[in-house]
């Protein structure tokens, strides 16, 4: 896993939870104008992966585009648009993905997940996995997050690093059951295909999501 490289992409999360939540407001609205993501095959499974879409109250429309997971998937680069005048506002590299995936969680938590929520459990220590953290711990009191992986060094070396970014009581646990049991709010930030926890391990008020990063 190595340093925890995404804490700088998680800095202005207030900003971009602020954005996002408006973002849904104009979607609520009518006014959002969303487009399947496709791929344009190279050979093989390598392919180019477009997302794009528009918000028309906003007046902004986004291309984004860049190598799926095959070939990397972190290379990302967006084109913006003026939705009136047609006009090109801005031509950049796109090193969101983390920050985009922390404010949807934010967003979701905001309105989903229990006043009292303390506990957290995380499956998984890849790349998202910092920014749903941050993101739960912006919009709640955590006190402490349990960090389940099948990797026991690359978790107790995220558990540090995370625990002194965030100042919060990060500990890996051995036990899958132990990130569920008991949890107020469970991630699972993998590339899982099948269930990772049988679903008696959940408490009744538990919120949980699934992140999955493969593209």
């Amino acid at each position: 896993f190595g340093p925890v490289r995404s804490a700088s992409n998680i800095s202005d999360l207030p900003k971009a939870i602020e954005l996002t939540e408006s973002a849904f407001t104009e979607q609520a609205k009518g006014q959002a104008v969303p487009h399947a993501p496709y791929h344009i095959g190279m050979g093989g499974s390598k392919a180019l992966r477009v997302v794009s879409g528009a918000l028309l109250g906003s007046q902004r429309a986004a291309v984004r585009l860049g190598p799926n997971s095959e070939l990397g998937g972190d290379r990302m680069h967006a084109v913006l648009f003026d939705t009136e005048s047609g006009d090109l506002l801005s031509l950049m590299a796109y090193p969101f993905g983390t920050l985009r995936t922390a404010a949807h969680v934010a967003v979701a938590a905001k309105y989903m997940a229990r006043e009292d929520v303390q506990r957290v459990g995380l499956f998984g220590v890849g790349r998202n996995a910092l920014g749903l953290i941050k993101a739960i711990a912006s919009i709640r009191k955590i006190k402490a997050v349990s960090v389940s992986s099948r990797d026991a060094q690359r978790r107790k070396n995220f558990c540090a690093e995370a625990s002194q970014l965030l100042s919060l009581e990060v500990r890996p646990v051995d036990s899958p059951e132990s990130a569920v049991r008991g949890m107020d709010v469970v991630f699972t930030a993998t590339n899982s295909l099948t269930p990772i926890f049988p679903e008696g391990w959940v408490s009744p008020g538990t919120l949980s999501g699934k992140f999955h990063w493969l593209e």
